[in-house]
């Protein structure tokens, strides 16, 4: 099953959490950050496990149950050591992956400055 039906089929912060314990940071070559998980093909953003985290606390309406809190604090350790593996691996790569790795964060950055913003005009 590919990565990414995986992750959209995830209700819940413990579901999030068994796909979590078994992702695996990678960096390319040519600076691209990007996640895999074990048992399952196809790779995934940097920041999807994240977004995931946000879609699913929307949708519960921020509300949880005590249970939920503790599977969240949980959660959010293993994302935190993900997250601190993908910037180890940018420190101890080479001159030219991490040139092509600003760049891609550079170029991300400016794309965020081009979309206009439209609060506060109404």
């Amino acid at each position: 099953m590919s990565v990414e039906n995986v992750l959209a089929k995830t209700d819940s912060f413990e579901d999030l959490l068994q796909v979590a314990n078994h992702t695996v940071p990678h960096l390319s070559f040519w600076g691209k950050q990007y996640l895999t998980v074990e048992g399952h093909e196809g790779i995934l953003e940097l920041s999807s496990l994240s977004s995931r985290v946000n879609e699913i606390a929307k949708k519960k309406k921020y509300v949880y149950s005590d249970r939920e809190r503790n599977i969240g604090r949980h959660l959010i350790t293993v994302l935190h050591k993900i997250l601190t593996v993908a910037d180890f691996q940018l420190y101890l790569c080479n001159f030219l992956t991490l040139f092509f790795a600003a760049l891609r964060n550079f170029d991300s950055k400016m794309r965020e400055k081009e979309k206009p913003v439209v609060s506060g005009l109404y």
